[in-house]
């Protein structure tokens, strides 16, 4: 895990992309996330990143079934590369776009919290929620150092026949 935050209830998914984007130490080149990142702030800040990052990020982002496309007076990357992902959608379909963009992916970060809960448990112990971030930091952080310390390192090997 290269990146996490815990919020109240109250907060959005989409509304955490800066704060988890702020953290990552590295250019991001693909952003995956579920229809919940499918808001305009979210594409535009992909779009246009904040400094650090070099170029725009590509959003692997289903739109909401009812998109439709979107038009502008100016020319906006964000506007434009939405609305291709919904002309595309609209094209050959979900399922084939899912395929093509490799949205899968997006499954490997779920894996992450399904490890999160499973070995370090459904719930958080801290009442207050400077607590309970710092408890998830703390989770995550264990987490990354078991994976570290467990991963066999593999070698190609061939076979003499």
């Amino acid at each position: 895990m290269v990146a996490q935050t815990l919020t109240e209830a109250k907060y959005d998914d989409a509304s955490q992309a800066k704060p988890l984007m702020e953290q990552t130490p590295v250019d991001i080149g693909r952003f995956y996330g579920d229809g919940g990142y499918d808001r305009w702030k979210v594409q535009r800040l992909l779009a246009y990143p904040p400094a650090a990052q070099a170029a725009p990020i590509e959003a692997v982002i289903p739109p909401q079934k009812n998109a439709t496309t979107r038009k502008a007076k100016r020319r906006y990357r964000h506007i434009e590369a939405r609305n291709q992902r919904v002309e595309a959608i609209e094209g050959m379909g979900r399922k084939r776009w899912e395929k093509q963009v490799e949205y899968s992916r997006r499954s490997l970060a779920e894996t992450g919290v399904a490890r999160y809960k499973r070995i370090i448990g459904p719930k958080l112990r801290a009442r207050a929620l400077p607590q309970q971030q710092s408890e998830a930091r703390l989770g995550c952080s264990i987490l990354n150092r078991m994976i570290h310390l467990g991963k066999p390192e593999t070698y190609t090997v061939e076979i003499a026949r």
